[in-house]
């Protein structure tokens, strides 16, 4: 009897600590680690006459990253194509289809940590701009004299104006569906989490990753970029609010172009035909096709 009365007192201190153990050993994972899927060698959604060349480099760093070069007959502007956290290059080929038979190359990175890249942590931005750098490096080994745009989707929007910012090479951006701040995305999307355990959380991942979640800030970045800039986000978007969007095409430097993405949420956004010609008029100079 003494000994399952100590066993239900014990119980009280048990559980907060065992919850404690849980959020200090997942919470920090959540936002810098995932599991990585799978890339398709060819998909279904591109015909016999598409040529998809692996693309394979190193930066800096010496970190292996993949992709594929798309490239079209006699064309001289690219546009590379980021996923989102936790996707890789084929979540974007169904979208991206239009963009090529519109007369651009295409690059389709693997962000580092994603797909067939190497690399443990994704840092939003804040080192994967390297990686963007040693993709055009790359590109220009296999054809020179191209004129480069960024497509980000999400999280690759945060990679997409981070690149932008830093390389004069990037003519043109292009985000779609990005957050404004990571820091206001995880506090909002975490309100449940007591604000201890939030910057604890943050905190260990910053000293996991080596990164700083402040300095991500796609709203600060956004006002560096010299280039023309086009903020797309989905009107009915929950996870990622349109607000967001609209956070950063404020901050953003002129010219600039705003499109709400009508009756989209943040699943739905890439299939919106409207979305691609809007693009695809972007990259184009404003020109239809």
């Amino acid at each position: 009897m003494a000994r399952k009365r100590c066993i239900l007192l014990a119980l009280p201190l048990a559980l907060p600590l065992a919850l404690g153990f849980a959020l200090d050993n997942g919470l920090p994972y959540a936002l810098i680690d995932h599991a990585n899927r799978p890339v398709e060698a060819r998909s279904a959604l591109w015909n016999d006459a598409t040529k998809v060349e692996a693309l394979e480099f190193k930066n800096a760093e010496g970190t292996k990253l993949a992709g594929w070069w798309v490239p079209q007959s006699n064309a001289k502007q690219t546009v590379i194509l980021l996923h989102t956290l936790g996707g890789n290059r084929v979540d974007l080929l169904e979208f991206a289809e239009p963009i090529w038979k519109a007369g651009f190359n295409l690059v389709m990175l693997d962000l580092r940590s994603h797909g067939m890249s190497e690399g443990k942590y994704f840092t939003y931005g804040f080192d994967e701009w390297k990686d963007v750098m040693a993709a055009i490096d790359a590109v220009n080994t296999k054809q020179s004299n191209q004129t480069f745009s960024i497509l980000g989707v999400s999280a690759g929007g945060t990679v997409a104006i981070s690149a932008a910012a830093r390389d004069e090479r990037i003519r043109k951006v292009v985000t779609i569906g990005t957050f404004a701040d990571l820091g206001e995305t995880i506090e909002t999307q975490t309100k449940w989490l007591p604000e201890f355990w939030r910057k604890r959380a943050i905190g260990r991942s910053e000293e996991l990753a080596n990164f700083k979640v402040a300095e991500t800030s796609a709203k600060r970045w956004i006002s560096q970029v010299q280039v023309p800039v086009m903020i797309a986000h989905g009107e009915t978007d929950s996870y990622i609010p349109l607000n967001n969007g609209e956070q950063l095409f404020a901050a953003a430097q002129e010219p600039k172009v705003f499109f709400k993405i009508a009756g989209a949420n943040h699943d739905s956004m890439l299939r919106s035909i409207d979305l691609q010609r809007e693009v695809i008029r972007f990259l184009n100079d404003g020109k239809n096709y």
